[in-house]
């Protein structure tokens, strides 16, 4: 039976011929595995490429990713630019999965062609010994020669394959690449949006420095303001009185000296204690507290315009006081009280001159004080206090007061007027209380009527006028008008050590003077009017307080 021997057709299949032939499809076959082989190392190596250039990508996308991060750290207007940051990362990141499904693809087609072409290159050994035996099998060898040309066409096949996942896995590259460019683009946008963001956060620095500068210039002015305040208040500011106690409602201010008219203010708590002040002691009136308290001592120096000091305080002793009087003095021997409705009870009160108690009448406040049969005379300074049930004596208020009286040896009449004709004094006395007449003879002083000016008649002597009757006295009959004003009658008390004359009394008959002055004088000679007396009529009995 003839077998196909190629294009001499019909032979045999030792013959050259068919060898030569066989031998060729053999290595066409070799030849197009070796192609569909560097195709496949072509496909891989784009591959290879392709992952690179997706890796490239996702760390494109990871730097900016981190830019971003570092941006939104720094300042919100890049938060925008971080998210297209992210955004752009994404894409990388499913470019790099394309990149890597494309790999894949690229890869399994390079595995399949190198394993046709494997296959090829068995099937173009198995060829060549078949070419070797084609002697003795023709058949077998035509067979396998036909197997070649398929496995070949097979590769080719493969090889194209190949060739397209390459072509899928450079245009997976382009995306890659342009993912990278995007994310390039991406990562430059974050980082002017980062160097705007630095330059906000540079000039927002610069501001909070200056800001943090003037505020240390204002907070240094407000403590310079507060250190001169300070200054101002303690220039102004008087010294703490420094005080000690060692008796009840009694305060020792020791440096009381060193102040300029010092006013001090003295608390119990929060209430004010009324209190007086002598030489540097205070004391306090009107408590209602009785036992150990705390008070305070303020001092101001009005005298030098100061404001009041910090306060002192002190434990001491306190007991009830009655208020101090409020007393002046408008009237001779007289002492009003105008708090004297003030008090919770009747008071009784005590007037003294220096030790001396002095006694007085009270009626309704207003004192009149008995001072007969002491020497004081003239102005004296009273001192009141004031007392009641229940509570201690008061500290006493002082007022001048005019006491009267006079305190001479010699008291003498002269200053006389004549009313029609000329005077006749029925009565002279000195008494050593107020309001002296002949029937409050015990207070009358026992002095001498001793000498007058004119003696006149026989009949009235001027002794007579020293007698209690109104029909005998000393009469001016028959001297001069002229010289009636100057005629003088006087008493001698008749030692040194004379009584105060606190009233003396004038008595005239139907012939009178209206008027009298009265002397004083411890010689005799020199003299000191001590009262004039108006107003004298006929047949009366003056008595003039002194």
């Amino acid at each position: 039976m003839a077998i196909f021997r190629g294009e001499g057709g019909a032979g045999a299949s030792d013959t050259n011929a068919t060898v030569s032939l066989v031998t060729q499809q053999a290595v066409i076959a070799t030849t197009k595995a070796s192609e569909a082989s560097e195709h496949a190392t072509t496909a891989s190596t784009h591959s290879d490429t392709a992952a690179t250039q997706a890796t490239n990508a996702s760390a494109s996308a990871t730097t900016a990713a981190n830019i971003s991060a570092g941006v939104a750290a720094y300042a919100n207007a890049s938060i925008a630019s971080a998210s297209s940051a992210e955004t752009a990362k994404t894409n990388a990141e499913t470019a790099e999965t394309n990149a890597e499904t494309a790999e894949s693809n690229a890869s399994t087609s390079a595995t399949t062609a190198t394993t046709k072409a494997a296959e090829a290159a068995t099937s173009a050994t198995s060829a060549s010994t078949s070419a070797s035996s084609a002697t003795a099998s023709a058949s077998s060898a035509s067979t396998h020669a036909t197997n070649a040309s398929t496995s070949a066409s097979t590769s080719a096949t493969q090889a194209s394959n190949a060739t397209s996942s390459a072509t899928a896995a450079e245009t997976a590259k382009t995306n890659a690449e342009t993912a990278k460019t995007n994310a390039e683009t991406a990562e430059t946008n974050a980082s002017s949006s980062a160097t705007a963001a630095a330059s906000s956060a540079t000039s927002g620095a610069t501001s909070a420095t200056n800001a943090t500068t003037q505020a240390t210039a204002a907070a240094a002015s407000a403590a310079t303001a507060s250190t001169a305040a300070s200054t101002a208040i303690n220039t102004y500011k008087s010294t703490t009185p420094t005080v000690s106690s060692s008796e009840a409602n009694k305060i020792t201010v020791s440096n009381h000296s060193s102040y300029i008219s010092p006013v001090y203010i003295v608390k119990l708590g929060d209430a004010v204690i009324q209190h007086v002040i002598a030489s540097n002691v205070i004391t306090l009136v009107n408590l209602s507290t009785v036992g150990t308290n705390t008070v305070t001592v303020t001092a101001s120096e009005s005298g030098a315009g100061k404001l009041f000091s910090a306060p002192a305080s002190l434990s001491m002793e306190t007991i009830d006081k009655a208020a101090t009087p409020t007393v002046t003095s408008s009237n001779d021997r007289e002492i009003t009280v105008t708090n004297h409705s003030d008090y919770l009870s009747t008071p009784t009160y005590v007037v003294k001159i220096g030790s001396t108690v002095v006694t007085h009448t009270d009626s309704n406040g207003t004192l009149t004080l008995g001072v007969g049969g002491t020497a004081f005379t003239g102005t004296q300074t009273c001192t009141v206090t004031a007392n009641y049930t229940g509570v201690n004596e008061s500290l006493g208020a002082d007022v001048a007061v005019d006491v009267g009286g006079a305190l001479y040896r010699y008291i003498r009449l002269t200053g006389f007027t004549r009313v029609g004709t000329n005077p006749y004094l029925t009565r002279f006395a000195i008494y050593d209380e107020l309001n002296g007449s002949d029937s409050n003879n015990s207070s009358q002083i026992t002095a001498t009527l001793d000498a007058a000016s004119y003696t006149g008649y026989s009949g009235y002597p001027y002794y007579y006028a020293g007698g209690n009757s109104q029909n005998q006295g000393w009469w001016l009959l028959g001297l001069s008008v002229s010289l009636i004003p100057s005629a003088w009658i006087r008493i001698d008390q008749n030692t040194d050590s004379p009584v105060v004359v606190r009233s003396v009394l004038i008595g005239m008959r139907n012939y009178w003077s209206s008027t009298a002055t009265i002397q004083g004088s411890n010689d005799g000679t020199n003299w000191t009017t001590i009262k004039t007396v108006t107003g004298m009529t006929a047949n009366s009995q003056n008595s003039v307080n002194l």
